[in-house]
């Protein structure tokens, strides 16, 4: 799987991207840039949590750019077709690229906000379960407050949420709960964010895809 996400990448490479109105397509490589916080964008490591889900990768927001998430198709579905448009609503995974786990939630109360779900990195060469599921939310331009999922594509310059589709709860972070010595003694990630699921859609769950590698057919 690793090998498949690395040569999808370079054979079908269609350009870098850095701004403009391109659609996000399957099989794309983007950082994800954390609207609410502005300078965070979404984070995965080789660092596991030794508490909640133990074993599981950690994932944050941080200042340091360079994550890409690969755009996959739903667990246990067809494969979508490579460079083929995501449209607002779909269902979906997220890759990590460096490290092959895919973005994941469930109902284990994520390690500083205990009434929020954690988020982490899980699965193995991109494998994981249906947890991995994310539907894919676009808001509306005008009116952040409004989605805009009929008929239209992921657009990089739209703004938009992730709802996990087993707990239905929205992928969210917030500069106030930051990673520090007092709340993480000794921890590998401190001045990072932490990332959880949080059960109603606010303003700390929009996110923007950003630079990456953008594929089509």
């Amino acid at each position: 799987m690793l090998g498949y996400i690395v040569i999808s990448l370079f054979i079908y490479c269609w350009k870098m991207v850095y701004g403009g109105r391109s659609i996000v397509t399957c099989g794309s490589a983007i950082e994800l840039r954390h609207m609410d916080s502005g300078k965070y964008y979404l984070k995965s490591s080789q660092h596991k949590w030794a508490h909640g889900s133990s074993g599981q990768q950690i994932v944050t927001l941080d200042t340091i750019r360079g994550d890409l998430w690969q755009v996959r198709e739903a667990h246990n579905t067809t494969a979508c077709v490579t460079g083929a448009p995501i449209k607002c609503g779909d269902v979906i995974r997220l890759t990590h690229v460096r490290t092959s786990k895919n973005l994941h939630s469930h109902g284990v109360p994520s390690p500083l906000t205990r009434t929020n779900n954690e988020v982490t990195g899980f699965g193995s060469d991109g494998i994981g379960d249906f947890m991995d599921n994310w539907k894919l939310e676009c808001l509306h331009r005008k009116d952040e407050t409004k989605h805009d999922n009929d008929g239209h594509y992921w657009n990089v310059s739209s703004f938009v949420r992730f709802l996990h589709v087993g707990t239905r709860h929205w992928l969210s972070s917030s500069v106030k709960n930051k990673f520090n010595e007092q709340n993480c003694h000794r921890c590998p990630i401190h001045g990072e964010l932490e990332v959880s699921g949080v059960p109603t859609a606010e303003k700390s769950s929009v996110f923007k895809a950003d630079e990456g590698v953008y594929l089509r057919v």
